[in-house]
């Protein structure tokens, strides 16, 4: 069976992208997802997870941090309607940093399936 990968790689990545742009006033929040169950790759990684478990360390990973991302994610929001832009900074840098991992596990994750 085969799996778009690249479709999931691109939702994360635009999710990230429309977040920083959320985040320097050019995006509206309501574009924006903020629910890890109901955004394009939780949609797609549910659907893929259930049907593969091959390797659950590497799904579990990649489930822990899609939800931490979110997690970061709604902390932005609530810091940013709360005009506090050093909370904001410092959970970027998280989600920044949780963003790669995931690229990566996902990137694991297509090398398996390869």
């Amino acid at each position: 069976m085969s799996y778009n990968f690249f479709f999931a790689k691109h939702k994360i990545k635009l999710f990230y992208i429309q977040l920083k742009a959320y985040m320097i006033d050019i995006e509206n929040p309501e574009n924006i997802n903020f629910d890890a169950e109901l955004c394009e790759f939780g949609k797609w990684f549910n659907n893929f997870s259930k049907e593969n478990l091959s390797n659950v360390i590497l799904i579990d990973q990649i489930k822990q941090s899609h939800e931490n991302i979110h997690k970061f994610a709604k902390n932005i929001r609530e810091n940013k309607e709360a005009n506090n832009k050093e909370l904001i900074k410092k959970q970027y840098e998280l989600l920044k940093s949780e963003h790669e991992k995931l690229i990566n596990y996902i990137n694991n994750l297509e090398q398996d399936f390869s």
